[in-house]
């Protein structure tokens, strides 16, 4: 009888041991995945405010420019509504 219960005993210890090992595992995958999740936040959060600026920047050239005809070529470019209304919603 305490043969057996020694044989469970040491399969109960690898048993935990092999859960322990497992869940160590698995923690670090999430470290991973939710740095990995950090730095594409981080990069869209670049990208998003590097928009922004160089649109600021070109509508301070759309304010600046004196021709009509350009002013209303560039205002109503497809691409400024897009890019416009992207910037606008979080």
């Amino acid at each position: 009888m305490e043969t057996q219960l020694n044989a469970i005993n040491t399969q109960l210890g690898t048993l935990q041991s092999d859960c322990e090992t497992a869940v160590a595992d698995v923690n670090a995958k999430i470290t991973d995945y939710n740095t990995k999740v950090d730095a594409a936040q981080a990069a869209a959060n670049t990208s998003k405010t590097q928009i922004a600026n160089a649109i600021s920047a070109l509508q301070v050239q759309l304010n600046a420019t004196t021709d009509e005809s350009v002013r209303d070529q560039i205002s109503t470019a497809p691409w400024h509504f897009r890019m416009h209304r992207l910037l606008q919603t979080d």
